[in-house]
């Protein structure tokens, strides 16, 4: 195990069976690497090369293959005509569902949550990423997307996953 957390938790996330690449220390983005859709790894060689050059790095985790609802918390929100709302987690109905289901999730820097699902087998190609679609505040990322983890920011607090649901 190394000094550095950062390559830590990315490993952690490879050995829970994402796939992860270096993003610029404190950012969201850009990834360190062209063609991170393609080059994200699951590969521990990989990964502690990436962060041996970058070791401060964020991480990214390629959400090809998955679907994630990325709900923030914030007090204010923009709707679809662009007006600022009022938002709340339990405003929007699907919030029911992902309390019920209790899939793998992940603390935002915000306060947000991500939940991860993964795509059953056969669908979901054609979804890619959406913001605000589902309801103010509720975005979403699966083919070619990304969401960025940090270290103590994704404690993925269960193994369920779904496979017909999503």
């Amino acid at each position: 195990m190394s000094d550095q957390p950062m390559v830590n938790e990315a490993l952690r996330l490879v050995e829970s069976g994402f796939r992860v690449f270096p993003i610029h220390a404190g950012q969201k983005s850009p990834p360190h690497i062209s063609k991170w859709q393609e080059l994200a790894s699951d590969n521990p060689d990989q990964i502690e090369y990436w962060w041996s050059l970058h070791p401060n790095a964020n991480i990214g985790i390629l959400t090809t293959g998955l679907l994630v609802i990325d709900v923030d918390v914030l007090n204010k929100v923009k709707d679809e005509s662009g007006k600022t709302v009022s938002f709340q987690i339990n405003d929007w109905q699907g919030s029911e569902y992902l309390a019920k289901e209790d899939p793998p999730t992940a603390i935002t820097p915000t306060g947000g949550k991500h939940y991860f699902f993964k795509m059953p087998e056969g669908r979901g190609e054609d979804h890619t990423v959406s913001s605000g679609v589902i309801a103010p505040g509720v975005d979403t990322r699966a083919k070619n997307g990304y969401v960025r983890s940090e270290e103590h920011t994704a404690e993925l607090q269960s193994q369920s996953t779904i496979s017909d649901a999503v």
